[in-house]
């Protein structure tokens, strides 16, 4: 696995993309509805938006790519992990908060992705035992999370598939709170707002 490149963005309403760089940062930005939100993502042909596991002031991205033969792994730490199909264009992708403040073009390999999006919270041992008590937990998970985008290259047809269930001891306490929850099958077309 070979990191590509690390970025910070403040999430729009729990929300950042990961769309084409062909597309509009309009076309990447998603309806949402208690569907997407319950799978923790939406898709449109081109572009994913994911949701944070809170609101989120800043959220760490770190950017991976794996090698054809390398399986797809699932980090310990990780409360959440999605695996979706992506194509990659010739154009790269962006990376974006979806109101335009940070625009990351990232160039990768033209062909077709299994994309595991991974959310965990920073200092995930001394965040997660602080949770479990609940005391002032509120400003540290929103300050710590942190996410990995992988890219495994894919000859075979990828399905999207929730590959970890929020894995909370004692879920966090706060209004934010938007917990996997999904319907199967996955909804794959979100519409535009």
């Amino acid at each position: 696995m070979k990191k590509i490149k690390t970025l910070n963005l403040p999430p729009y309403n729990h929300t950042f993309g990961v769309f084409d760089s062909g597309l509009d940062v309009r076309e990447a930005f998603h309806d949402f509805n208690k569907q997407t939100m319950s799978q923790g993502f939406s898709r449109n042909p081109g572009s994913y938006n994911f949701y944070t596991l809170t609101e989120c002031k800043n959220l760490l991205i770190e950017i991976q790519l794996a090698d054809l033969q390398d399986e797809i792994v699932v980090s310990h730490d990780t409360v959440r992990a999605i695996m979706v199909p992506y194509s990659i264009s010739k154009s790269g992708i962006v990376v974006s908060d979806l109101l335009g403040v940070v625009e990351e073009l990232i160039q990768l390999p033209e062909g077709k992705y299994a994309l595991v999006f991974e959310i965990r919270v920073q200092n995930n041992e001394v965040l997660l035992s602080s949770l479990q008590t609940q005391n002032n937990n509120e400003l540290d998970f929103l300050e710590n999370q942190c996410c990995i985008l992988s890219f495994y290259p894919r000859t075979a047809l990828v399905e999207s598939e929730i590959l970890r269930f929020d894995s909370w001891k004692s879920p966090p306490d706060t209004d934010t709170y938007w917990p996997l929850n999904p319907t199967y099958p996955l909804l794959m077309n979100s519409g535009l707002p």
